[in-house]
């Protein structure tokens, strides 16, 4: 396409340079004729006066031939010469026919014994003020002169007329040409744009289709043809006031196992088609939920509990007294299901699925939410993570990891101790962070034996290594009068209390603040550093920053994480940045996950750096 172009411009400027040239040369021939054509004028005048004088001359040659013979001059001669005289007056023959002039003159050279001779001689030469001699000269050079200007005169103007013929063909067939480019062009943009058309139209069309297709693959089930689980949780979201029941299938494993996918989708199939005859004429709308899970939606702003138990009992009723044949294993099986319902106006879907729980494990056919059975349900939660949490504790399976923290050349200063609890899946190692079981940990009194555990672990790995390292504590753990206490003689133990920084959570709970001051100081005589960690996310007391002097302020990772593109976050960093400056406190910044945010941080002057942009958590360093 580009070369096309190019051949196109090229072919624009030879067009332009050949019609100037030839614009040139036709304005020349042009100027050229005009002269030539003055010249013919004067040329014209000549043969006027020639056709004048020949007739003369043609009159003194018999009579000048009748003298010579009989030699008798007579006064006839003279009488022509006399002719001849008043003729070149008239027709200034000395300036136009010079030849005329020769011819006559060696005529009169016949005579020159005649006394006249002289007077017709000079009377020549007194009308053309120059002698026979410079005269014969003159007319020599006419006639060769005049001659070359007729010849050029004729070839100037054949010339021109060809360099005017070449010019009107050239722009003929420029003209052509561009007309032949602009009618290909336009006949070839109709194309394109008929082409265009017909390739948006289909491309509209297969668009659509397309998004049909996906809407139905993300929005409709495939099986059953009914809305999904998205759709239902946006009619939700679209209504107020909504009832929900919740309908699983019991038993349904069974049957898959038993006899393949195929005849389970059998049956879903057939089930989903009496979930249609149920909703046919009523309020509810039908949805596949997830797997073996059904809803019904009554999105209409109004609850009668009386017709909603009427509903749900006669649904029950008819999974009772249904039985689904499927033909390709010749078996027919009772259908069986669980409701759980719930109403309102927020969490309803939850609801009515702790509800659908509840009724399944206590074995009842439906069961309505309320506040008891979801009580129930988050302590049955509890217990089984406790389970899980206490069975890990046990395997000795809560491990520390370790995260670098750098300065501003990027070279490691020391490692931050983090909490982990390992997950076995076969061979398969899973770290799950704090967030999966300190919620529950903490409620059940088990905290204190993970922090421990992961605590112990951490000393006895750095005991030996020549690089600093952090633990974090809470106000929990500073509560925990026994372990403070064997934390104090490891350290004592392995002499490592320069090696060691305590990163202490901020939080608002700290409600008896000696028992944090007194912490402070016993474990700095050993020459433990504090660090105040997630500085600045929330609740920062700036006073008892002043009182303790902390040596590092960790500013909190919402702050940073965002810090290169919002302004808000980089004007708190750079105060707490200039405060800890003031104070002679040392700033690091967590989660640095790129270079731009390390560039920011850098340039406000934050001392230390941690995050994924240096390193992940490591199990060994």
């Amino acid at each position: 396409m580009r070369l096309k172009k190019v051949l196109y411009l090229l072919l624009a400027v030879s067009i332009f340079f050949i019609f100037l040239f030839l614009s040139f040369r036709v304005a020349f021939g042009l100027e050229k004729f005009t002269e030539m054509s003055q010249q013919i004028k004067l040329t014209e005048q000549k043969v006027n006066a020639n056709i004048e004088i020949i007739k003369i001359i043609d009159r003194i040659n018999p009579v000048l031939f009748q003298k010579v013979s009989n030699e008798d001059y007579g006064d006839s001669f003279f009488k022509i010469i006399d002719d001849f005289f008043e003729k070149s007056r008239l027709y200034n023959i000395g300036e136009y026919h010079p030849q005329t002039y020769k011819r006559v003159v060696t005529t009169v050279e016949v005579f020159k014994k005649n006394h006249e001779l002289k007077y017709a001689k000079k009377l020549l030469e007194e009308l053309n003020n120059f002698d026979a001699l410079l005269l014969e000269n003159t007319l020599s050079e006419f006639k060769t002169t005049d001659e070359k200007s007729l010849v050029r005169l004729v070839e100037t103007n054949n010339e021109f007329i060809v360099n005017v013929i070449i010019l009107a063909l050239f722009i003929a067939i420029t003209f052509i040409f561009w007309v032949f480019i602009l009618i290909r062009n336009i006949k070839k943009r109709a194309t394109l744009e008929t082409s265009l058309h017909d390739l948006t139209k289909n491309l509209e069309q297969k668009v659509h289709e397309r998004t049909v297709e996906l809407e139905n693959m993300l929005y409709v089930d495939s099986l059953t043809k009914l809305n999904n689980s998205f759709v239902l949780k946006d009619d939700i979201a679209k209504a107020y006031l909504t009832t929900v029941f919740m309908i699983r299938l019991n038993d349904f494993g069974r049957l898959n196992e038993l006899y393949g996918a195929s005849s389970g989708n059998i049956f879903l199939e057939q089930f989903a088609e009496l979930l249609k005859g149920f909703v046919e004429n009523k309020k509810y709308k039908l949805y596949r939920y997830a797997g073996v899970e059904f809803a019904l939606l009554d999105d209409s702003g109004l609850i009668d509990t009386d017709l909603l138990e009427e509903d749900v009992k006669e649904l029950v009723a008819l999974a009772h007294k249904s039985c689904i044949d499927i033909k390709s294993v010749d078996e027919v099986f009772q259908v069986d299901v669980s409701i759980g319902i719930a109403s309102g106006t927020d969490k309803v879907l939850d609801k009515a699925s702790t509800a659908l729980r509840y009724a399944r494990s206590h074995n009842c056919n439906f069961t309505y939410y309320n506040l008891n059975i979801d009580q129930v349900e988050e302590n049955k939660t509890v217990l089984e993570r406790k389970k899980d949490i206490k069975k890990t504790l046990d395997n000795n399976y809560f491990i520390p990891v370790f995260q670098p923290i750098v300065d501003i050349n990027g070279k490691i200063v020391k490692y931050e101790t983090l909490m982990r609890m390992l997950k076995m899946d076969g061979d398969i190692e899973h770290l799950m962070s704090p967030y999966h079981f300190l919620d529950i940990a903490l409620k059940t009194n088990l905290y204190h034996r993970i922090s421990e555990m992961v605590m112990r672990k951490a000393i006895e790995y750095f005991k030996d290594k020549d690089i600093d390292f952090s633990l974090n504590f809470a106000i929990w753990d500073m509560e925990n009068k026994s372990f403070i206490h064997e934390l104090e003689e490891l350290i004592k133990k392995y002499n490592i209390g320069k090696k060691v920084v305590f990163e202490i959570v901020e939080t608002e709970n700290i409600e008896n603040y000696e028992i944090f001051r007194k912490f402070i100081e016993r474990f700095r005589k050993m020459g433990v550093r504090i660090a105040i960690d997630d500085f600045g996310s929330g609740y920062s007391n700036f006073s008892y920053i002043i009182d303790i002097k902390p040596d590092y302020l960790k500013i909190d990772g919402s702050l940073i994480k965002n810090i290169d593109v919002n302004r808000e976050s980089y004007i708190l960093v750079k105060a707490i940045v200039e405060l800890a400056s003031s104070l002679g406190i040392k700033t690091i910044a967590e989660y640095v996950r790129s270079d731009e945010i390390f560039d920011v941080c850098k340039k406000l002057g934050i001392n230390e750096f941690q995050g994924y942009l240096f390193s992940a958590p490591l199990r060994e360093i």
